[in-house]
């Protein structure tokens, strides 16, 4: 009533207040009371017109809250105050359930107080930290703000849901005091139901949690500076901390020991007042009364000021406090104060000065417009930001007319649809919308996002609609952008031919752009330009000397230093291409190509159409270098396989006719040729000369015309003058010069360009020369020159080869008759080298054993001599024993004799199991007649020996050479041991010997203690007739011979010898693992034939005692 009578009285009356809507949300409401009068001017009812201006209160409340919150701090004594001031300002701004504030102490969250609405209990007290999730602690203790806008949903608080239940808590908002590094406190803001927290709102918590710690840290700062006063106080007479007693008659001040340190001073009881205002900065000496006429008669006001310490050049911000003393006697007066050190809590204050100012700085920085249109005036009120998204100055005006105006047509009916929907009492849907707008002054296309709501009257209608709007050109062109550039990439990447891949790039990039020519011009090293493809569908095509011309030297000029050219206007005097945008593409500092687009009217580019061309172009470049490069690779893989394949078949295939034929074939394909051919001179049966040739791509009735001549162009091939290589034969002084037909003759294969290389064998000789040719000129490049010069050289080798075969197969029938005379012969010697060596040692064996054999026939000799006198005497009473002596010296004899002629005799090879151990023993008599007395022989046989697989006799011979060679070292007399073991030889050292394959062996070891040999000696030992030996006295077989034995039976032979201190030589066999054969001497002799009677025997003897038998 009151309202109506303010409109009845002054027309209208306006209020604002909060009012609550049907579903029970508050909103900020200005309205306006306006009589209805009928035509007397008596009131007939009222009209009120409301607004809703929640979010401008919203703004207004929060610039309030923070400057009151501000102003409140300032003033508080302690935490807990700043803790209670920071919640009820809180809980004025926002429509939540609780705030509070608590600190962090121990891993435990201690709430002394919060506000609620009534609706929720209070949660005062202890909580610990475990009971909340670890990432939302994790957060606060990293100085985040963390908003949960539903504690059921949200990861960081999901696994706490019963106990946000416990606590009526379903969406939250934590702001983290942080203080050196640790998390001290927290101001929480608790809602009971769902919430969405706006960005502001969170903004606004981070600025109050900080805005409270700079509080907190001012209230401690105070409260100590409060306690050192009072320190200071009570210490004022003993001369306490930072006192200060000024006598103003004589300029002069006594100073405390604090106060000294505090100015940098050394200590001292009394300063000159001038020395002190030397160190106070000079813009801050005017604040200090120091003389009697400046001093006033009261305490000394409270000063803040600047200083210079001395000692270390500091700047230090000082306070100064002061009370008056008047001595009772004189009446002078004197003043007693404090001086303290106040730059830590000026830096508290700067810090949140600007604070306030990034505050206001981020607002601003936000680029938010905003827009309201009352709708019972049709007034639109827009801010210079939301004009400058429709190309309106600031100072322009706008409406409605205007909005619909500057709306892009393809974005027109979309947008008002929206608008429409929103103010429709029926819908009240959020206008969100994005749309694009043509500037009313620039005519500039800008995008922007939208959204708002209507605001209703009581009666349903929409009296006013608010709402914010973001210029989001650069977002959208980039989304774009990026689309573009993908399609593009997905649509270049199966392209595999350069053509297309730039026909498909100038293509998309006019239907993107919206331009009517785009191409790309290849730029070569001599300046010469050539248009490799060009996009202009409906206008004339331009050459590339044309668009070099619309390029202009200046643009060039910006190309070739690596400078995008910009033109929006040419002018009248290039109608072709007005405006135009091109981009350089540089490869080693050097022009290699243009990319262009333009079209023939003028036309603004803006930089993310510049940067998408560049992008463009720069994208379409790689794209065809690579395809370049793959075709390129694939070229000469098909260039190595032809060559390689080739090649193969030259090299396996030795018929001469098809050998031609394939280089033939194998020339055209890499030089490119339509056809080729191959003239060479081979020699008939009869020694006729003819002319042959192969053909490719072309038959041979072709040739029709008979066999090229040594004319001027064919002569130089036929001679091995060099390779020919012309674009256009026809174009060469040398062609036309002969007759009869003085050039090619009617009817001929069609030849412009023209390939001839000579074929030249390894002797110089012109075999012949492969020619080849192409109806266009121009076809064959130097490429082609190289390769075909590597299949000649390929030809001359296969036809010589091919040539060798014929040769050799003339030889081959005689071949196989010659290899077995050959080796036939071979073994006939090899095997008279190893009975001269044995005889070798048969001599050494008879000349060591003569004196025993003399002996032996003595005993025979004696004992027959014997025999007879006693017969003749008639003595024959011990007549057999005399013949018992002379057969056991027969026997021993025969005995000696049989091991001569057993080792004597030529045999061949015969591996067989032999026992090594039974072998030495059997050859002990032997070697010892051989060794001589002089020479003690030691035999150490090994037990358990294994079996070995070799030739006895040739293991007896090599034994006795290796004996025969130790008695010669040992000239003077001396020992011989002949040592037999199992051997076992490891990877390892088979590995590093190289010569001996891993396994268990049998051991021989022949030692002696003569003379010795040198290394070098030792190196050459096992060399065929190598000997140390003087001439006569050795052939230099022996050790040849037993190395060769060693091998041949899969062993080996070691030396290990020392000048003075003797030779070991160790002959190691392979272990064999089967049976071993009966020893031959031991097997029972077969029985003697007996004759039968009446049968003759014929007795052959060449010794007459043995046949008188």
């Amino acid at each position: 009533e009151r309202e109506m009578q303010v409109a009845l009285e002054q027309g209208f009356a306006s209020d604002e207040s909060w009012r609550v809507r049907r579903s029970g949300a508050r909103f900020w409401a200005s309205g306006q009371m306006t009589p209805l009068r009928d035509d007397q001017g008596c009131a007939i009812g009222f009209v009120k017109i409301l607004r809703d201006r929640t979010r401008q209160r919203a703004a207004d409340l929060r610039q309030a809250f923070l400057l009151e919150l501000t102003e409140s701090l300032h003033d508080a004594e302690d935490a807990a105050e700043v803790s209670d001031i920071v919640a009820d300002k809180l809980r004025e701004l926002l429509d939540v359930s609780r705030v509070g504030f608590g600190w962090v102490r121990e891993g435990r969250i201690d709430v002394t107080r919060d506000w609620t609405d009534g609706r929720v209990a209070s949660i005062a007290g202890s909580h610990p930290l475990s009971a909340y999730d670890a990432d939302l602690i994790q957060a606060l203790q990293a100085g985040q703000v963390v908003a949960v806008n539903d504690v059921e949903e949200d990861p960081r608080a999901a696994g706490s849901a019963p106990r946000y239940r416990e606590l009526q808590i379903r969406s939250l908002m934590l702001v983290p005091l942080i203080e050196a590094g640790a998390l001290t406190g927290l101001i929480f803001v608790n809602a009971e139901h769902q919430r969405s927290w706006r960005d502001d709102e969170i903004a606004l918590a981070r600025e109050v949690g900080e805005r409270m710690r700079m509080a907190a840290e001012r209230t401690r700062s105070r409260q100590a500076v409060r306690e050192s006063e009072e320190r200071l106080h009570v210490a004022q007479q003993a001369g306490g901390i930072g006192t200060f007693e000024i006598f103003p008659e004589r300029g002069a001040v006594a100073v405390s020991e604090q106060f000294c340190r505090l100015w940098g001073l050394a200590p001292q009881p009394e300063l000159k007042v001038a020395d002190l205002l030397e160190l106070v900065l000079p813009e801050d000496r005017t604040r200090l009364a120091t003389i009697n006429s400046q001093l006033p008669d009261t305490a000394l006001e409270y000063v803040e000021y600047r200083i210079q310490r001395p000692d270390t050049g500091e700047l230090r911000w000082m306070a100064r406090r002061g009370e008056p003393l008047r001595d009772p006697r004189t009446g002078r007066l004197r003043y007693l104060g404090v001086s303290y050190d106040i730059t830590e809590r000026k830096r508290v204050v700067e810090e949140l000065a600007t604070s306030q100012e990034s505050l206001h700085l981020a607002t601003d920085a936000a680029e938010i417009g905003t827009w309201d249109l009352d709708l019972t005036t049709d007034t639109l009120s827009w801010p210079p930001r939301t004009k400058a998204m429709f190309g309106i100055s600031p100072d322009g005006t706008c409406s409605m007319a205007d909005f619909y105006a500057g709306l892009h047509p393809e974005d027109r009916e979309a947008t008002s649809a929206a608008f429409a929907s929103a103010v429709d009492p029926a819908r009240r849907a959020t206008y969100d919308v994005e749309y694009r707008t043509i500037g009313k002054e620039d005519g500039v296309v800008r995008w922007v996002a939208a959204k708002g709501r209507g605001i209703f009257d009581a009666t349903g209608r929409c009296v006013r609609a608010v709402g914010t709007a973001i210029d989001i050109t650069s977002t959208k062109a980039a989304a774009a952008r990026q689309a573009f550039l993908l399609e593009l990439t997905d649509r270049l990447r199966p392209l595999t031919v350069p053509h297309e891949i730039l026909a498909c790039a100038v293509q998309a990039l006019c239907a993107h752009l919206g331009v009517e020519r785009a191409g790309y011009l290849r730029i070569a090293e001599d300046e010469s330009a050539e248009l490799e493809i060009e996009h202009a569908p409906q206008l004339p095509p331009l050459d590339a000397d044309g668009l070099l011309l619309v390029f202009g030297k200046r643009q060039l000029a910006r190309l070739r230093q690596g400078y995008t050219s910009v033109d929006e206007d040419q002018g009248e005097a290039e109608p072709r291409l007005r405006s135009l945008v091109a981009a350089p593409l540089l490869r080693e500092n050097r022009l290699g190509a243009v990319f262009y687009a333009g079209q023939r009217s003028p036309r603004h580019w803006n930089v993310g159409e510049i940067s998408l061309i560049e992008d463009v172009a720069s994208r379409t470049w790689d794209a065809v270098e690579r395809a370049r490069a793959e075709e390129a690779l694939r070229d000469e893989t098909q260039t190595l396989e032809t060559l390689n394949r080739t090649g193969y078949m030259l090299a396996t295939d030795l018929g001469l006719d098809t050998v031609v034929q394939r280089v033939v074939d194998a020339g055209v394909e890499l030089s490119g040729a339509q056809f080729g051919a191959f003239f060479y001179n081979v020699l008939d049966d009869e020694g006729g000369s003819y002319m042959l040739y192969a053909l490719a791509g072309a038959n041979a009735s072709d040739f029709k015309f008979g066999m090229p001549r040594a004319t001027a162009v064919f002569a130089p091939t036929f001679r091995g003058e060099g390779t020919i290589r012309c674009d256009d034969i026809t174009a060469d002084p040398r062609y036309g010069r002969s007759a009869p037909h003085h050039g090619m003759p009617a009817g001929h294969l069609p030849v412009r360009s023209y390939l001839a290389v000579p074929v030249s064998s390894r002797s110089g000789e012109v075999i012949g020369g492969l020619f080849f040719g192409h109806p266009q000129p121009g076809v064959f490049s130097e490429r082609a020159e190289r390769l075909v010069s590597g299949i000649a050289a390929q030809a001359a080798i296969a036809i010589d080869n091919a040539r060798l075969l014929q040769s050799a197969q003339r030889l081959a029938d005689t071949l196989e008759t010659r290899v077995q005379e050959r080796t036939r012969e071979l073994e006939e010697a090899q095997e008279a080298l190893r009975q001269s060596q044995k005889m070798e040692a048969v001599g050494q064996l008879t000349g060591g054993i003569a004196h025993d054999f003399n002996n032996l026939l003595q005993g025979i000799t004696g004992s027959l001599e014997v025999l007879k006198r006693r017969v003749q005497q008639g003595r024959i009473g011990d007549l057999e024993k005399l013949a018992t002596n002379a057969m056991a010296s027969a026997g021993r004899a025969a005995a000696l004799t049989h091991r001569l002629l057993a080792f004597s005799r030529r045999q061949p090879l015969d591996p067989k199991p032999v026992q090594v151990n039974p072998l030495v023993v059997s050859m002990e008599d032997l070697l010892r007649r051989t060794l001589g007395e002089r020479v003690e022989l030691v035999l150490m046989l090994g037990g358990d020996l294994w079996l070995t697989l070799c030739d006895p006799n040739q293991l007896e011979s090599a034994i006795l050479n290796l004996s025969i060679n130790a008695r010669d070292a040992m000239p003077g007399g001396g020992k011989l041991v002949i040592e037999t073991g199992n051997a076992e030889i490891d990877a390892a050292y088979a590995a590093r010997s190289g010569d001996i394959r891993a396994g268990q062996y049998v051991c021989i070891s022949v030692t002696d203690t003569g003379t010795g040999m040198p290394p070098e000696v030792v190196a050459r030992a096992f060399e065929p007739f190598f000997t140390t030996k003087p001439l006569g006295q050795g052939t230099g077989l022996g050790l040849s011979m037993i190395y060769g034995f060693a091998r041949q039976s899969e062993g080996q032979v070691r030396i290990a010898s020392e000048v003075g201190r003797g030779t070991t030589v160790k002959l190691y066999l392979p272990c064999h693992a089967g049976a071993h054969a009966a020893d031959e001497a031991d097997a029972a002799p077969p029985a003697a034939p007996r004759s039968d009677a009446g049968e003759t025997v014929l007795v052959i003897e060449d010794e007459s005692v043995r046949s008188e038998e």
